[in-house]
């Protein structure tokens, strides 16, 4: 005998399983189709993972339905999707071209599901789906729409723009969402990276988190003139944008100089110049670069970056936003204009800001090492005991939501300092040489603090003299775990010391780094050796002086010292950090 599923057997009447409907309205189809989705998923198509959940397309409605992955990392980020309908509820009815919100609904077991619009569309991708000058119109129209609203999408990446087969673009997923006031020069500052004359801007976040990467997939296989055009046309199209910006900021009396800015975008974005081309090429390299940087210590991230490269890729950026600096400098030396030379004022203001910004986050909590704070960002770690609280929301009323409670005592950050020879993150890309036709002039590095050089130079002589005799294998088994430790840490102390001698300190600070840690991993490794070993005093002593020597932390320190002051005192024509992978370092 068959018998027909439940959902479809018409003498049994199926009751809706929802508790409560948080945010947004459901039919009570919509809601037995919920039902169903929870407990078969038989009525739903997968679109794919992210971070922290899976969406679906949800039959027969058409709409996507977002369930959390099943981990509690998961669940605490999103806030059981809280946030995210919060943003989807933000966007105005009539507003198009981006994804909507339709309900987030709770049900009796505890799962919770948003349930929001379907957008018709793929991710660009060069050379199937290239960007074009109406597709990045369109891009431009809904980037304003949200900055009208005061929506910071906070994810523009490619995922995230879905183009029509009318090249209209769609923006979606709005979990990292934030409303920003115009005015609110602190929290814009902190919060979206935005100096005091800037409006927050999802253009820029477009620049940070999608269009760099286009150029890196353009450069494979078209030529750099192609490169460029498609460069030179975005920033044409961007120059209608900025004068919409300027135009709505005049209207609500806004900082003059926010309305300022905007103009002087507008005229010199419309048909730029060669140096307008090289100059916005080298302020998408800082976005990259701090895009790459903050992906590092992003805990939400994979964890397939190594955080002991977090030091060398702020100091990277830093570089960058110094050579945007001399290059608005350069600009203004050959200008007779007032008006491009204050817009070039207010580039100059823009690159010092992110130099300052990169520079601070290594100093500001006055720390005695570089190692200090790659350690203590290292232990953000998203495996942390949680929580439930009760919280209130002005829009949604009382809730239940987890929070993180902190790191547990003695946690394994191994998962943070992923080995060297698994690492896929090394020197960042130069998008302003991709996209620019003039070669680039600038001269090997040159650093002027000889004092500080010449005393890296004698704490790696120093670790030289402790590290330099060839380890001998050891066959014993029970000596073998804390020797394959002890020769990891060994190994990165010599290419530290290696980097050191080839005056490559951005390398030198990671594989110090590096070695730090490696050597804290042996003496743990040491101490939990069996008695016969543990009662050798000798043999105990001298291991725990090998591992303890710390000069590896004093050449990290010293050599972030020396690159941030070539970087503050550096003039034109100077290479500030070599181009070289942070932890690949061979002998000649």
């Amino acid at each position: 005998m068959k018998i027909s599923p439940i959902n479809q057997n018409p003498n049994i009447k199926f009751k809706s399983k929802i508790k409560k409907v948080i945010s947004g309205a459901l039919t009570k189809s919509i809601a037995d189709s919920v039902d169903i989705f929870e407990e078969t998923h038989k009525n739903a198509k997968k679109l794919g993972s992210g971070l922290f959940a899976t969406a679906y397309v949800l039959e027969p409605s058409g709409f996507v339905i977002k369930e959390s992955l099943a981990d509690n990392h998961a669940k605490a980020q999103n806030g059981c999707f809280y946030h995210e309908a919060k943003a989807l509820a933000m966007i105005p009815p009539k507003m198009k071209q981006t994804q909507k919100l339709v309900a987030l609904a709770q049900t009796e077991k505890d799962n919770y599901y948003l349930i929001s619009t379907f957008i018709q569309g793929k991710s660009v991708r060069y050379p199937e789906r290239p960007w074009s000058p109406h597709s990045f119109q369109s891009l431009f129209n809904v980037m304003f729409a949200l900055d009208k609203e005061g929506i910071y999408h906070n994810d523009i990446n490619q995922g995230n723009c879905l183009i029509d087969n009318r090249a209209e673009v769609n923006i979606i997923d709005y979990q990292f969402a934030e409303k920003f006031k115009i005015d609110d020069t602190r929290k814009n500052d902190k919060e979206f990276k935005t100096p005091y004359f800037m409006m927050p801007s999802n253009a820029q976040m477009f620049e940070m988190a999608s269009l760099p990467w286009y150029f890196l997939s353009m450069e494979k296989t078209a030529k750099k003139q192609e490169i460029h055009d498609c460069f030179k046309t975005y920033l044409d199209i961007k120059s209608s944008y900025a004068q919409k910006r300027a135009d709505y900021l005049a209207s609500l009396g806004s900082n003059p100089q926010k309305t300022e800015y905007e103009s002087l975008q507008a005229k010199f974005f419309k048909n730029p110049s060669e140096d307008m081309i090289n100059l916005q090429a080298k302020k998408l390299q800082i976005l990259y670069s701090f895009r790459k940087t903050f992906s590092i210590i992003d805990n939400n991230s994979k964890n397939d970056k190594n955080i002991a490269s977090a030091v060398s890729s702020y100091i990277n950026t830093a570089a960058c936003a110094k050579e945007m600096a001399i290059q608005a400098e350069r600009m203004k030396k050959n200008s007779q204009d007032e008006e491009l030379n204050t817009f070039l004022d207010y580039e100059i203001s823009f690159a010092d800001y992110w130099q300052n910004t990169m520079l601070n986050e290594l100093t500001e909590n006055n720390d005695n090492s570089v190692f200090d704070w790659v350690e203590r960002n290292a232990q953000l770690s998203p495996k942390h005991k949680i929580e439930t609280v009760v919280q209130y929301d002005d829009d949604f009323g009382e809730f239940e939501d987890t929070v993180d409670m902190g790191i547990p005592k003695g946690e394994d950050l191994s998962e943070k300092f992923k080995s060297a020879e698994n690492l896929d993150f090394g020197s960042i890309p130069n998008i302003a040489d991709i996209i620019c036709l003039s070669e680039n002039n600038s001269s090997k590095s040159q650093t002027k603090n000889g004092y500080c050089e010449n005393s890296i130079h004698e704490l790696a002589q120093e670790l030289t003299q402790q590290i330099k005799e060839p380890e001998q294998k050891e066959f014993d088994e029970t000596l073998s775990d804390y020797t394959a430790k002890k020769q990891k840490f060994l190994a990165a102390g010599r290419k530290t010391i290696l980097a050191t001698k080839k005056n490559l300190y951005n390398a030198a600070i990671a594989n110090a780094i590096m070695a730090e840690y490696l050597g804290s991993i042996a003496i743990k490794a040491l101490k939990e050796l069996p008695s016969e070993y543990a009662d050798n005093k000798a043999f105990i002593e001298k291991e725990t002086a090998l591992l303890n020597i710390n000069l590896c932390k004093e050449i990290a320190h010293k050599s972030a010292q020396l690159l941030i002051k070539n970087i503050r005192s550096s003039h034109e024509n100077e290479q500030l950090l070599p181009n070289i992978n942070i932890f690949d370092v061979k002998e000649d």
